[in-house]
């Protein structure tokens, strides 16, 4: 039988390798978590620290406020000069005379009316060209002018005589005061010629002449203005009235310079001098007049008055405090004597006080405690009115437990 043959390999063992032992590997977090998770915790200990070294309370306190009034009778001395005490004691405040002196002069029309005749008068010289020997002509000697205006001398006249001077025989002179012989001012002539009538008809007549060198003045004829006695007083009154102003002004000036006060009606005014440079029924446009006064004022320190005040009420009440701003005073006058510097007030005072309040007790009433509770217990405060509190950083819940950590802040409204 035939044998039997296979065109494939016989069957060999087969080796299986063994698989490898598997190690367990731990995942580790990402970069990124890792950041995350270290700004966290960095807030949080940011945030305890800010807590602890940082936080803070800062709380506003307005306190319960009372009126209070006082009226009290109170003397101002110019010679009283004691301590606050005594003041009270003795209800006295010092004063001080101030004074003040003004002059001053004005004009003022006149109002009266008049009929008036005033006639021109001007200066005239006097020739002599006849003689070297003098010659003298009576008052009222008549003077001509060129256009027919006749004026006469107010004085007796001596004209000098001719006089040879370089070899020439020059006229003798003299300057005398004429006067219209009729009111009006077509009398008011300017320069001229003037002849003397009195000679006319002789040898003198044209060599004893006269000539102006400036105008006649005054001459005038009509209705003019004239000084009543109603003007005068109307005028004193008025410069009187003017003056004291104006001296007040003054005083009020050093008032306000120095902190004083004016007390009410004590002013004491003397006129030292006055007068108008005219008289009734004098005819004149305007007048002038001058005055001159004296203005004695008693005066105190606003300051003096209020500590006084102050003094006073703080004496009716104990452990409390003016509140600032609400101090209203309000003084009478019921007397005065400015010869003693002195002068009678009746004081009114009206003033807010409220209780101060003790920080350290109200820090430890609310130290750790929530914000809440903290309001509350501030509120309920007898002396406490109302109260803010603000905390940082913004999101603590409670006042620090550091009493250093919590300001308290007094607001008078």
């Amino acid at each position: 039988m035939a044998k039997e043959f296979f065109d494939i390999s016989p069957p060999k063992k087969i080796l299986v390798k063994p698989e490898p032992e598997r190690k367990i590997v731990e995942k580790k977090p990402s970069f990124s978590k890792k950041i995350a998770f270290s700004l966290i915790l960095l807030l949080i200990i940011f945030g305890t620290f800010l807590f602890f070294a940082l936080g803070k309370a800062e709380i506003e306190i307005i306190p319960k406020t009372e009126l209070i009034d006082l009226e009290k009778k109170v003397l101002l001395d110019s010679e009283f000069k004691e301590p606050l005490l005594v003041r009270l004691k003795e209800n006295t405040i010092p004063a001080e005379i101030i004074e003040d002196e003004s002059t001053i002069s004005r004009e003022f029309p006149a109002t009266g009316e008049d009929v008036a005749e005033k006639r021109a008068e001007g200066i005239v010289r006097v020739y002599n060209e006849y003689s070297t020997t003098s010659r003298t002509f009576v008052v009222n000697t008549r003077f001509l002018s060129t256009d027919g205006k006749l004026f006469r001398a107010l004085e007796k006249i001596t004209i000098p005589g001719q006089k040879y001077e370089e070899g020439r025989l020059k006229p003798g002179f003299v300057d005398i005061k004429v006067r219209a012989a009729e009111a009006g001012q077509e009398y008011n002539i300017g320069p001229t010629t003037f002849s003397i009538p009195g000679l006319l008809g002789t040898d003198m007549y044209t060599t004893f002449y006269a000539k102006s060198f400036s105008q006649m003045k005054g001459g005038f004829k009509g209705k003019a203005s004239q000084v009543k006695k109603e003007d005068l007083e109307r005028a004193e009154k008025l410069l009187e009235e003017e003056v004291f102003e104006e001296s007040l002004a003054a005083l009020e000036k050093k008032c306000d310079e120095n902190s004083f006060i004016l007390a009410q009606d004590c002013l004491l005014k003397e006129v030292l001098e006055q007068g108008c440079k005219a008289e009734v029924g004098e005819k004149i446009d305007s007048f002038t007049c001058e005055i001159k006064v004296k203005l004695k004022a008693l005066v105190f320190r606003e300051k003096d008055l209020e500590e006084f005040v102050e003094n006073a009420i703080l004496s009716q009440v104990q452990e409390k405090e003016i509140k600032p701003g609400s101090l209203e005073l309000n003084y009478f006058l019921e007397s005065k004597d400015l010869e003693k510097g002195q002068a009678n007030l009746n004081l009114i005072a009206l003033a807010e006080i409220y209780s101060p309040l003790e920080e350290t007790l109200l820090k430890k009433g609310i130290a750790a405690k929530p914000k809440k509770t903290a309001k509350i217990l501030l509120e309920s405060h007898p002396e406490i009115k109302q109260a803010e509190i603000k905390l940082w950083p913004f999101w603590l819940k409670e006042i620090p437990k550091n009493l250093e950590k919590i300001r308290i802040r007094t607001v008078l409204d």
